[in-house]
């Protein structure tokens, strides 16, 4: 008997590094669906594309796909909790910062490919200073930070196993 795969990923908003990871996990290990916190919609790859979704409570909100997301950034951590995984053998969180804290349904196991820890709630917090709405979001991200740091250190907590995709990466979990 096949075993049953759900897929998570942080958020399906474009066709970048970490979608397309997601799209080789999808040819590779063929799930069931995929868990993410908001989903736009848009075209990402054809395998990828045809497999059940579901999101967070955010999708709910108007514009959480698009730009409203990262106003939205301190609610995911909550809607990373509250987001149900559907019933699974095996579920594959690919992370860059918030499904790495998915509840496994009971009797499955988890294991997350994680990109990298969340960056912007460390050592990367200064180089969000500058660009689109620097200042404040750089004094946000200040603020916000240390609630961030703790979220990333209980959701590193729920994997059975946790894959970094370098050394560096793995580094910084440690």
């Amino acid at each position: 008997m096949k075993p049953r795969i759900v897929l998570a990923h942080d958020w399906l908003v474009a066709p970048r590094g970490g979608e397309q990871v997601l799209a080789r996990l999808v040819d590779v290990l063929q799930p069931n669906g995929i868990v993410t916190l908001v989903d736009s919609g848009l075209s990402l790859a054809p395998g990828l594309d045809n497999l059940p979704r579901t999101t967070s409570w955010l999708q709910s909100i108007p514009g959480a796909s698009g730009r409203l997301r990262r106003f939205l950034t301190p609610l995911m951590p909550l809607a990373t909790r509250c987001t149900p995984v559907p019933d699974c053998d095996l579920l594959v969180s690919s992370s860059s910062a918030f499904v790495a804290g998915l509840r496994a349904p009971e009797g499955a196991k988890h294991v997350c490919y994680c990109h990298a820890p969340l960056r912007w709630a460390r050592e990367g917090r200064t180089a969000y200073r500058f660009g689109p709405g620097g200042l404040l979001r750089g004094l946000m991200l200040d603020v916000a930070a240390p609630w961030f740091r703790w979220f990333d250190r209980r959701a590193g907590q729920q994997p059975d196993l946790v894959l970094a995709n370098s050394c560096h990466t793995a580094n910084r979990i440690q």
